[in-house]
């Protein structure tokens, strides 16, 4: 069908908010013409909502709201990746095993992912912010150990 169109798009959810508000992204693979290469809408999904109901609760979004949406889409995306691994890592923090190379080894070997992974998964979720899939942040310790601690309430926003 796309051979026979001068114009197409692919249309992904990029978020989905408890308030029943969806965030999509329309993507150009196919142009004739000038047309935007993307194109951001968000609208009303809840169940039981009339379609016309639906279709008046369609609105643009505007740049900053797309780069926030984009972020967090990316930072939800990187978290489903790594989901195994986080849950090994803080598994073993909460087991008072939180030396980085030792860390490291028994998080992988409990969750079956290689130590490249688990340390690539372990820079990437570092840092104070939990709204940033942060779970845990680092302190230098003796003879220069790197020591990982969950930030306070981790295991609640999980």
């Amino acid at each position: 069908m796309v051979d026979d169109a001068d114009c197409a798009y692919t249309l992904d959810i990029v978020q989905e908010d408890y308030d029943g508000t969806r965030t999509v992204k329309f993507e150009n693979f196919k142009a004739r013409g000038d047309v935007a290469l993307e194109a951001f809408y968000q609208y009303n999904y809840l169940p039981g909502t009339l379609y016309y109901d639906r279709l008046d609760s369609v609105s643009t979004v505007d740049d900053e709201e797309r780069k926030r949406v984009e972020q967090q889409h990316a930072l939800d995306v990187q978290l489903r990746k790594n989901r195994v691994a986080v849950d090994a890592i803080i598994e073993c923090i909460q087991g008072g095993i939180d030396q980085k190379t030792v860390l490291i080894t028994e998080a992988a070997a409990r969750s079956g992912i290689s130590k490249p992974k688990i340390r690539k998964a372990l820079i990437e979720h570092t840092g104070p912010d939990k709204s940033k899939n942060q779970f845990w942040y680092e302190e230098i310790g003796v003879n220069n150990s790197h020591i990982y601690r969950l930030n306070y309430g981790v295991s609640d926003a999980i």
